[in-house]
């Protein structure tokens, strides 16, 4: 399989939360105002049972469904110009090809002396952020972290920017870490995992408080404005997640299953990069199969 550009989606794990969702806060909203209304024309107390509940049962299923979905763990493996053994050059003053890059990914997982290597089974995506510039390299992994942050390559991005104006500024430079290593990361660790899980998990959440009905008459009308008001804000705030699922940068490889000496070879026999591009960042993520779901939907392979 070749590597293919990102373009960063809304998963469509998020998205069946969603929409399960939406049209039980949707009713709610409509209940809500409804429920108003009787309050200021009856008299007396009445009941009137409520249409959103059916619905809204149904929301437990739906919210361990995404649980599911996000609980998910595996490596992650981060290359840069500014890695010893990495980058090509002397002291600070590095560049790493696409090319090159990508070999010291497939090295890596090839490497049995590191311990936190994945075994196994698995599943891996690649992201290549290649830059002829270390500005072009800069703004490649700010446009594709404010979609999908990963604090390894936003790191990355801070240090291009401060590598930058090096010979401007004279300040002294921390060395960067000097080798790469594979980390343990969850699901949820990702920065546009924990958004879409706020999103998701709030309207899931405000879904299912329908379940119990309740006699509309007995709450204030206050109570009911401050409902109608969270339920507005809870949509808006879905609407703000799946906004920021859009654009990207840079491309992507996909294995779906394989041992990490066959991801190595398959990510080898994928390598369609040159060495035009001096400063590249590079990072490969690897869980066992079927643990990068959100991930790769939300790359859109």
């Amino acid at each position: 399989m070749p590597f293919t550009d990102i373009a960063l989606q809304w998963p469509h794990g998020a998205a069946d939360g969603a929409d399960a969702a939406l049209p039980v806060l949707d009713s709610g909203r409509q209940g809500v105002d409804q429920a108003k209304s009787r309050a200021d024309q009856v008299p007396a107390l009445a009941y009137v049972p409520s249409t959103v509940t059916p619905g809204a049962v149904a929301m437990a299923a739906h919210w361990q469904s995404w649980y599911e979905f996000l609980d998910a763990g595996g490596q992650t493996l981060c290359v840069h110009p500014w890695q010893e053994g990495v980058g090509h050059g002397y002291g600070l003053h590095k560049t790493l090809s696409a090319k090159n890059a990508l070999q010291a990914i497939a090295n890596k997982l090839r490497d049995k002396n590191d311990a936190g290597r994945p075994s196994g089974t698995t599943e891996l995506v690649v992201i290549m952020l290649p830059a002829p510039t270390l500005d072009d390299l800069a703004n490649a992994l700010q446009s594709f972290c404010s979609g999908f942050p990963v604090p390894e390559l936003a790191a990355v991005q801070r240090l291009a920017l401060r590598m930058g104006t090096y010979d401007q500024d004279h300040e002294h430079r921390p060395e960067p870490l000097l080798n790469p290593h594979w980390r343990d990361r969850r699901c949820l660790s990702h920065g546009a995992a924990r958004i879409a899980n706020q999103a998701v998990g709030a309207a899931l959440a405000t879904a299912m408080g329908y379940a119990v009905d309740t006699d509309p008459l007995a709450e204030l009308k206050s109570l009911a404005d401050k409902k109608a008001q969270y339920i507005d804000q809870v949509q808006q705030d879905l609407d703000n997640a799946r906004a920021l699922f859009t654009g990207g940068a840079g491309r992507a490889f996909f294995v779906s299953a394989g041992s990490p000496e066959l991801c190595a070879d398959a990510l080898t026999d994928a390598d369609d990069f040159t060495h035009a591009d001096v400063y590249t960042a590079g990072l490969a993520l690897t869980a066992p199969t079927g643990q990068l779901a959100f991930v790769k939907e939300a790359l859109n392979p």
